[in-house]
């Protein structure tokens, strides 16, 4: 999901003291993807008492949480009815070349994913029409009993002929709020940067990238400076 073109309103630049927390956990995990192997184990959370297969099933309402944004995303189904109630707020964006900011309402956050779908995706597939995405790979790592986090390593397909053109990775910080696990804040990971401890996960059949053509010729996506 390349951010490009505006940014949300600055007035929406701003940190409440629950956001702090919320960033603070956000930037350990993403830490966890950067820093050295040895280090790096130290952050990320893995349950070892527990298998791959039981932690995916413990935490199998956030990834139903996860596929039911792809969906409707893609879809174009982005408004309050249809995806609601899989965002909390407020909501953290961290990108590579920007500073964090902040979406401080679920609106705030369907209008960002509004933008997304609508101007986003279509702009940088340009001259070609974007059709869908398809995930590479998929892992998380659990934060607690109640979060964790998400990273997708997901390909954009366009025309003509349903081309694989880009590749673009993301963390996704997921929640349980006591009745629904709903996605809570995001950090774009360069795609080249997937972590590579964190717990796989199998990749429903619908989402699964093909490997019609290497990632490795693929374009990186990154989002670029946003203007000021």
């Amino acid at each position: 999901m390349l951010m490009t073109g505006s940014l949300p309103d600055a007035s929406l630049v701003r940190l409440s003291a629950e956001s702090v927390v919320l960033l603070s956990l956000a930037y350990t995990a993403a830490y966890a993807v950067t820093a050295s192997p040895t280090t790096r184990s130290q952050y990320c959370l893995t349950n070892t008492s527990q298998a791959p297969l039981a932690l995916s099933e413990k935490y199998a309402d956030a990834f139903q949480t996860f596929y039911d944004y792809l969906d409707r995303l893609i879809e174009n189904k982005v408004d309050i009815d249809q995806m609601g109630s899989l965002f909390s707020a407020p909501f953290p964006v961290t990108t590579i070349n920007n500073p964090t900011f902040l979406l401080e309402t679920v609106e705030d956050v369907l209008g960002f994913y509004n933008t997304v779908r609508n101007k986003v995706y279509p702009g940088t597939s340009f001259p070609e029409e974007f059709l869908y995405l398809r995930v590479n790979r998929l892992a998380f790592t659990p934060l607690s009993e109640t979060t964790l986090m998400i990273a997708n390593h997901y390909v954009w397909y366009t025309g003509p002929s349903e081309t694989p053109r880009f590749v673009e990775g993301f963390l996704y910080y997921v929640r349980f709020d006591g009745a629904k696990w709903r996605m809570s804040g995001l950090i774009e990971v360069h795609a080249d940067q997937f972590p590579t401890n964190w717990i796989p996960v199998q990749i429903e059949r619908k989402w699964q990238y093909n490997g019609s053509q290497p990632i490795s010729e693929l374009k990186v996506l990154v989002a670029p400076v946003f203007p000021k």
